[in-house]
């Protein structure tokens, strides 16, 4: 559908496939040239496409009949193997002693168009014995239409919902996320808006998300912190410079990074003021004990929110009938 609407697909990573050198196409161009539109033209074809070479002689294992479904019913095509710098398909995993290909680059014909090189790879800082991974890394390099792209696309990030994951609720999930698609399936099918379908598949996953995990959790606000000790005179000057500006610009991409470098500034003073008091009981207990212990007293009692009264009389009621008679007016 992404395609359908004027867009590109790339997909890159571990496939846990070998594929050799199968076809990840269904070629039907000739049957439609010889059944009067009878049949669909099946994929759209880059406009050159090179016969695919692997190193890898091992044969197909893993899943390599899923990801060459997905290639051939999805319109898209391996670059490994087909673009220049990677001409022979060079092996990506280097597991248990072997080397097989494995990590691959797909993309759609709009974008195999657009990509000059591939590179696999071999420095052995990366990968092998002594590296960080058993995989190469792949580097693409795309050259691409200049497109002028309007301000109006990333207000959306403006407004972004957070949700605290919990993994012991995946399968609900999954479930509610099937549920969510298949609703506005007929929506996103009947636009003709990339941006509008991007929108629709963004809503179905928060919707799903919301529905087994909650609502989105609640993020703190600056104003909260007007009536802290630390919030002191550069704090009052910065807030009221950047809420000026975002009320003027509230989707601005400056106001957001104002925003941010604001958060930061009131991260820094609060750790600032916390260490100089730290330093300052520490001082404390050494000049005047205490005094320490006063203050320390005052700081800890204020963590808990239930009195002293309550709390002993809580444990008198807990302990009533096991106390010894000859403590029981202690």
């Amino acid at each position: 559908m992404i395609q359908d609407l004027g867009g590109s697909i790339l997909l890159t990573g571990d496939f846990n496939a070998t594929t050799s050198a199968a076809d990840d196409y269904v070629d039907c161009r000739y049957f439609a040239e010889h059944t009067l539109d009878m049949l669909p033209l099946g994929n759209d074809f880059p406009e050159v496409l090179a016969k695919r070479h692997n190193s890898d002689k091992g044969g197909l294992k893993g899943w390599h009949n899923e990801f060459l479904d997905l290639c051939s019913s999805s319109g898209l095509f391996i670059l490994n193997g087909r673009i220049t710098g990677d001409e022979s398909g060079e092996c990506t995993c280097l597991a248990n002693g072997g080397s097989s290909l494995m990590d691959y680059m797909v993309a759609s014909p709009a974008l195999f168009d657009c990509a000059t090189s591939l590179m696999v790879h071999k420095c052995p800082l990366f990968c092998g014995k002594g590296g960080d991974s058993d995989h190469r890394p792949l580097s693409l390099n795309l050259q691409l239409p200049w497109q002028h792209v309007s301000p109006t696309i990333s207000d959306s990030r403006a407004d972004i919902r957070r949700f605290k994951y919990d993994a012991s609720k995946c399968t609900q999930y999954c479930q509610h996320l099937q549920q969510q698609i298949a609703q506005c399936t007929t929506q996103m099918s009947d636009t003709n808006n990339v941006d509008m379908a991007v929108q629709l598949l963004h809503d179905c996953i928060c919707n799903a998300i919301a529905a087994v995990h909650g609502c989105p959790v609640a993020r703190t606000s600056i104003t909260q912190h007007r009536h802290q000790p630390w919030f002191d005179t550069e704090c009052r000057s910065k807030h009221k410079e950047v809420s000026a500006y975002a009320k003027l610009h509230p989707n601005s991409h400056l106001a957001r990074e104002w925003k941010k470098q604001l958060k930061q500034l009131l991260r820094r003073k609060k750790r600032t003021y916390k260490k100089l008091q730290g330093r300052q009981l520490c001082a404390l207990a050494k000049t005047d004990p205490a005094s320490f212990w006063r203050q320390y007293s005052k700081t800890k009692e204020r963590s808990v929110a239930i009195s002293k009264t309550d709390l002993v009389a809580g444990f008198q009621k807990l302990l009533e009938g096991h106390c010894p008679n000859n403590t029981a007016g202690a």
